[in-house]
């Protein structure tokens, strides 16, 4: 059975237990046992993507009729990301994790195309499925990269509308000069973007930004309005709209052992559950609960405010030599394909 113990961390007798393959290599479900999978994730219980995840877990063990079982580890119980992306190709440790797509990319080179600053407008999901999704030439590129090292890309998805959350007022480019902006997880696209508009880049993991804010190791942060809410509404008062500067999106990852060898009508009713749960879903509650998220940190005295024409075009114009040094990496031609889109 799964378990959690004290500090979120597997038994030993629970986390040796591997999911037994029949003789054509097709995991089953064998003498009564249901087939167990973990999912971890950073994010904190009560976020969203916590909750879609918890979602997503009892939906297919309910549309299974108990053939799976699953459960979820958030805040990083399990797993943080970056440990949960270096184990997860290895079969028994983990089967599922749902870090930021870019933490991902730093095993999956194809995938630092989608840290790219301003690579996509934060409202346009269908496009990001076109230009970024799966079926798109990047897609089956970096799905080919993430399988040769045992990891199976389930889905991506655009996370919204992402802002920078700070100690102090941002109201223009100047306002970044010198200080400490935990950036995206994104590697030398972030970091270069960071620093060409005059920031500091640090990477901090999610459930150590709160700490990172009050102990002044880092004075600003990218986020979703969500994340200020929920975890940094009581350490960082401000915060400006990004307008497609940092972030694009979050991944559902799989041991590529273990995918492979479920049946194919398994795979589908897992991959549609998760579509339903930790897009659809997620992108429906987001929207819902932006505003709300607004309201309330409006009411503990938050402002948020927004660069202007001017300052967002010079934002752009800092940044675009960041685009250049994708065409070394992937091609001219996938860069110039990901140019149009913008």
């Amino acid at each position: 059975m799964l378990m959690r113990s004290g500090k979120g961390v597997l038994s030993k007798a629970v986390f040796g237990l591997m999911l037994v393959a029949g003789s054509t290599g097709m995991v089953t479900a064998q003498s009564g046992k249901p087939i167990e999978f973990r999912v971890a994730s950073e994010a904190a219980p009560g976020q969203l993507v916590s909750i879609s995840i918890d979602r997503w877990v009892e939906a297919v063990n309910k549309e299974s009729g108990g053939r799976f079982k699953g459960a979820s580890f958030p805040a990083g119980q399990l797993f943080k990301d970056r440990d949960a992306l270096q184990v997860i190709g290895q079969k028994g440790t983990l089967e599922f994790a749902v870090p930021n797509l870019a933490i991902v990319s730093s095993v999956v080179p194809s995938l630092n195309a989608l840290n790219l600053p301003f690579l996509l407008s934060p409202d346009t999901p269908q496009r990001f499925q076109q230009a970024v999704g799966l079926e798109s030439p990047l897609g089956k590129r970096y799905q080919s990269e993430a399988r040769a090292r045992g990891i199976e890309v389930v889905l991506v998805r655009p996370v919204g509308s992402i802002i920078l959350i700070s100690k102090s007022p941002i109201n223009t480019l100047a306002d970044l000069q010198r200080k400490k902006i935990r950036h995206w997880g994104g590697g030398a696209y972030a970091e270069s973007a960071i620093t060409r508009m005059g920031g500091s880049p640090v990477f901090v993991p999610a459930p150590e930004v709160a700490s990172g804010l009050q102990q002044g190791v880092i004075d600003a942060a990218f986020g979703t309005v969500q994340f200020w809410a929920a975890a940094l509404g009581d350490v960082a008062k401000y915060a400006i709209w990004s307008d497609g500067i940092a972030g694009v999106g979050q991944t559902l990852i799989a041991n590529k052992e273990f995918w492979d060898g479920l049946s194919a009508a398994d795979r589908k009713m897992l991959n549609d559950s998760a579509k339903k749960w930790l897009v659809d879903w997620l992108a429906e509650q987001i929207d819902a609960g932006v505003k709300e998220d607004l309201k309330k940190l409006e009411a503990k005295g938050a402002k948020i405010s927004k660069l202007s024409d001017a300052e967002l075009a010079k934002a752009k114009q800092l940044t675009a030599p960041v685009w250049d040094m994708a065409n070394d990496a992937l091609g001219k031609g996938f860069i110039d394909e990901l140019r149009k889109g913008r």
